[in-house]
């Protein structure tokens, strides 16, 4: 049976794309596109259109095709001040702008503010990632994650364009914007890791001991009454 909140997932899914109606019903279907999957997975919504990127490569590059069309780059900018039409940064800068788009991430509901906007409030969710060596390339094909819940997307198994695996994320609620990586995010991540791999998750154990292991953290953005807000 394929459970309630699949079902949902499954309904919201086809409103953006006709390819995500490939539902694996078996562990052994679901095992000749994931062989390291668990035994106790039963059911699986599979998306043969979804990518991956590196975030950080994608980023240069759409700033650099920017910046090749005319924009100009300015880092270190602040902004503490609206005047008009006016943008001041914390050093006194100013820009004149016809339009803003405001995607200043946790600062967004600050900007907003600048502007007299105060119709959404921002709280702040910490992620934890393992990111393994390449000696884990190939342990999984896609991108497998859980069933969503309010607190996110929940923990993912993912190759990386390099050929890396990457583990993550954890989800933590915070007050004030702390970078700071826990202790035991690893084997928070390891347990949830489970519930997706077979159950000894091997790989990881070995990573841990014998090659470099990357903890990266993230905080991100979390609206107060919906995931995404469009004005």
């Amino acid at each position: 049976a394929i459970p309630n909140e699949l079902k949902i997932t499954i309904d919201k899914a086809l409103k953006y794309s006709e390819d995500l109606k490939r539902l694996y019903s078996t562990n052994e279907e679901i095992k000749k596109l994931e062989p390291n999957i668990s035994d106790d997975v039963t059911v699986a919504l599979y998306a043969p259109s979804g990518a991956i990127v590196c975030p950080y490569e994608l980023c240069i590059a759409a700033v650099g095709n920017a910046m090749d069309n005319g924009a100009s780059l300015f880092t270190e900018f602040k902004v503490v001040k609206v005047e008009g039409d006016t943008l001041v940064s914390e050093k006194g800068q100013e820009i004149k702008a016809k339009y803003v788009v405001n995607c200043a991430g946790n600062g967004a509901e600050n900007i907003a503010n600048l502007f007299g906007d105060y119709s959404f409030k921002l709280g702040r969710r910490k992620g934890e990632y393992i990111l393994l060596d390449n000696a884990s390339k190939g342990y999984v094909n896609t991108t497998v994650f859980t069933l969503p819940t309010k607190a996110g997307k929940g923990v993912l198994v993912s190759p990386t364009v390099d050929n890396n695996v990457l583990v993550g994320p954890t989800s933590i609620e915070e007050e004030l914007y702390d970078t700071s990586i826990r202790r035991n995010g690893f084997d928070e991540l390891k347990e949830k890791a489970l519930s997706i791999l077979k159950g000894k998750l091997k790989l990881i154990e070995e990573e841990k001991a014998k090659v470099p292991t990357i903890t990266e953290e993230y905080i991100a953005e979390i609206m107060e009454n919906s995931e995404f807000e469009v004005f």
